[in-house]
């Protein structure tokens, strides 16, 4: 095989190659994606508690009004999924209506309800999520203070979302909060197609590898140079394909 006849049969394996990752990315992007609010209580404190203590009594008041159990309770609620939820100012909205309802469960009495932080346009108004665009990994966070018997359970109808799921989780002390990467900070299409890019140009870096390897040790006149062409080839393939183990 003549080197003209070697450098098309590379391209050719090349451009093939390329075709298959781009129709893998295509894919991807084109797949179902899901459409996921997460709703993390992060604190219930009650501020009230009956004494035990015979013949003593107690009774609170907030703001002249009067109050058995109040509750403060914090609340975080985060677009976990890979779709933006569109709201005012859209016409192909993906929520119900113009805002998101949010119910309180175990409340006999709501005293104050507000968003006090978060890193989109998200704000609340009359019991209601407004928003114009809700990204991927953006959040709010829900401050509660409420009369009832138990901690107030913030809820969402996921019915209300097209095609949405909504889940409840609850923040726990050992939860390690990650150093975001500057990956992190690219919407979750972006960073996935990023990662099949590595992943794609990896695969080809291998595949190139393996057909100079075998043209060279065609080459190699004698045995000895043969063997060292194979040891040297497959420690340097074990090397290349190491930075791999960090992608899975």
């Amino acid at each position: 095989m003549n080197n003209s006849n070697k450098f098309w049969t590379i391209a050719g394996v090349v451009l093939a190659f390329l075709s298959f990752v781009g129709l893998c990315i295509t894919l991807y992007e084109n797949r179902n994606k899901p459409t996921i609010l997460e709703i993390k209580t992060i604190s219930e404190i009650e501020l009230t508690r009956p004494l035990n203590v015979e013949h003593l009594s107690s009774s609170y008041l907030y703001d002249s009004i009067p109050v058995e159990h109040l509750w403060q309770s914090s609340f975080v609620i985060t677009n976990t999924g890979e779709t933006t939820l569109y709201g005012e100012g859209f016409e192909e909205k993906n929520i119900k209506g113009k805002s998101l309802l949010i119910h309180l469960k175990n409340c006999d009495n709501l005293l104050s309800i507000e968003s006090v932080e978060g890193n989109t346009d998200v704000f609340l108004l009359n019991g209601s999520l407004y928003f114009s665009q809700w990204r991927p990994n953006e959040y709010v966070e829900i401050k509660v203070l409420a009369d009832g018997p138990r901690a107030p359970e913030l809820q969402v109808n996921e019915r209300d979302i097209k095609e949405g799921n909504v889940i409840y989780t609850k923040y726990s002390p050992e939860e390690k909060l990650a150093v975001k990467r500057w990956i992190d900070h690219l919407p979750m299409s972006v960073s996935k197609a990023l990662w099949w890019v590595v992943l794609g140009v990896y695969i080809l870096m291998f595949i190139l590898s393996i057909i100079n390897l075998i043209i060279q040790y065609q080459q190699a006149e004698d045995k000895t140079t043969k063997n060292i062409i194979i040891v040297v080839g497959i420690i340097a393939n074990i090397f290349l394909s190491a930075p791999l183990l960090w992608m899975f």
